[in-house]
């Protein structure tokens, strides 16, 4: 189960390296990023300490500068296959080269395959910049519009010839890997054919496609019944642990209707559940109550002078 501790932002990423450049060898000369989720912490890396940052493929075409001392980093470190087949590659093309490898996070099981591993973790990790790589994809239920494909206007969401050409044209947005577990959207039952045929154009996998049964978008209007919807489907999936939604309010509404799963809201980019929404709520009751009496205490003052 996806829980609100085992989420990482890319603030938290950004944080973790800052603190942590002390172990980073002053002697490295380039950050060499593995493909995909290396790229962005190498990023940041090579701007704390002054270094240039190349990718692992171009770096093997090519040693930047003649380079004595690479950095080799990755986002996640979880069976230390990736992180071993690149340090092969790169012993192999540059047997003189000192290397060093760096995983931001790194499951504790695999923390014998880096030289440095900047937090180690039990527990699968929900990476904010990889949410849509995750392994978790494969149990997680995600909004269609806002996500997988832009929202349509208000003059394209006539319910009638303009929408439907919203539905074969709109372009794709966010790009999962492999297959995901359901698709939960609030488009109108009726559209499922055009629906699902631009989800096969688009080569997106997954295992079942959930849409609202009203008549018309005019019903859906006047009962908005998106966030409930989308709530229920949830709750009666026993293989989803995960919803990604596009709408905070939604994301919110879903959350609290269905304690103990999580809910990533895409627009925050936060993840949340029952728990956090109604600690945030006693927090923001309790800092709603210090300002009142504050503000009596400052009358109270003021009268007296």
């Amino acid at each position: 189960m996806v829980a609100v501790a085992d989420f990482r932002s890319v603030a938290d990423m950004s944080r973790r390296i800052a603190l942590d450049l002390w172990r980073v060898p002053g002697s490295v000369d380039v950050v060499v990023a593995i493909p995909q989720g290396g790229g962005l912490p190498a990023a940041f890396l090579g701007l704390q300490i002054n270094r240039p940052v190349v990718d692992l493929d171009s770096f093997l075409e090519d040693n930047v500068e003649g380079a004595a001392h690479a950095l080799l980093v990755d986002d996640i470190c979880r069976t230390g296959a990736t992180m071993a087949a690149a340090h092969e590659r790169l012993v192999a093309r540059f047997p003189g080269l000192r290397l060093t490898t760096l995983a931001v996070y790194c499951q504790r099981r695999s923390e014998s395959y880096v030289d440095i591993t900047l937090e180690s973790a039990e527990s699968e990790l929900l990476l904010e910049w990889s949410l849509f790589r995750s392994p978790v994809m494969r149990q997680a239920c995600l909004d269609m519009d806002g996500i997988l494909c832009g929202d349509a206007t208000s003059e394209q969401d006539d319910d009638g010839p303009q929408y439907l050409d919203f539905l074969v044209r709109t372009a794709r947005h966010t790009v999962p890997r492999g297959r995901i577990h359901r698709i939960v959207t609030s488009r109108l039952e009726k559209y499922r054919a055009e629906t699902e045929a631009w989800l096969a154009r688009q080569g997106i996998e997954y295992d079942a496609l959930t849409m609202l049964d009203l008549p018309s978008e005019a019903e859906r209007r006047q009962l908005r019944p998106q966030g409930r919807f989308k709530a229920e489907v949830y709750r009666s999936d026993p293989d989803a642990i995960l919803f990604v939604e596009s709408e905070t309010w939604q994301a919110r509404e879903i959350a609290r209707a269905v304690p103990g799963k999580a809910v990533f809201d895409y627009r925050t980019r936060t993840l949340i559940d029952s728990d956090s929404l109604r600690a945030t709520s006693i927090k923001q009751q309790l800092r709603a109550h210090f300002l009142w009496r504050a503000r009596l205490f400052g009358k109270k003052l003021g009268l007296r002078g």
